[in-house]
């Protein structure tokens, strides 16, 4: 009999950080840029989502705005993951 084991994807700032788990106390600066980029990452899937939909389907002009879109979303992505990295290098949380 097999079992199949599930997984949840959880934003990460749903992932606990009471040191009971072995995740350090975080400050309320790193929660609020860990929901920035919570925000911006689903917001870059659901920009790709749409443009991978449009592939072949739409009309040009389009695709080249789902097409910016999504680098626009990307672009937010990598930048609040770099504010993040540079919070918890600098506050060591």
């Amino acid at each position: 009999m097999s079992r199949k084991t599930r997984f949840r994807i959880v934003p990460l700032s749903e992932v606990p950080t009471d040191g009971i788990l072995g995740f350090p106390m975080t400050c309320d600066e790193k929660r609020r840029l860990l929901g920035q980029y919570d925000d911006a990452t689903l917001a870059f899937s659901n920009a790709v989502q749409e443009l991978r939909r449009g592939i072949g389907t739409s009309a040009k002009d389009e695709y080249e705005r789902l097409e910016r879109i999504s680098t626009e979303a990307r672009d937010r992505s990598e930048q609040t993951r770099l504010a993040l990295e540079q919070h918890i290098a600098v506050h060591r949380c």
